[in-house]
């Protein structure tokens, strides 16, 4: 079971960096059709945040870099987020953010895939 401490916003990072999440965000999503979306926004328009993320499966599947099964595109102040897992099971979405250099996990999802896509390609880089 996923605790508070694991999945969703991690404090007080996320709202020393401005970040929100909408108010009908889940941090434990389950793919449809093979993936699923998230989003979140920056209530400073005027602060350019980096971004990094990680997906990692949470069974041992011995792929460990799965982080081009991950298109994460930032418009304006919102950033969305796409997980396309490669094969059936729970993985964990990390996102870090940050100002400079040094990115901070902010964020934490939670993703069980049922049934991947068929083509189950990862997104082109």
């Amino acid at each position: 079971p996923a605790s508070n401490h694991q999945f969703g916003p991690l404090e007080p990072q996320f709202s020393d960096l401005g970040l929100v999440a909408s108010e009908q965000a889940d941090f434990n999503l389950k793919t449809e059709n093979g993936e699923v979306s998230m989003s979140l926004s920056l209530s400073n328009e005027k602060l350019l945040l980096a971004y990094k993320h990680v997906l990692l499966s949470r069974t041992p599947t011995g792929n460990d870099n799965l982080d081009q099964y991950v298109f994460r595109q930032t418009v304006g102040n919102n950033t969305l987020m796409t997980v396309r897992p490669p094969q059936a099971g729970e993985y964990s979405l990390a996102l870090y953010a940050g100002t400079g250099t040094e990115l901070k996990n902010v964020v934490n999802y939670f993703v069980t895939c049922d049934k991947p896509r068929k083509d189950g390609r990862p997104f082109p880089v």
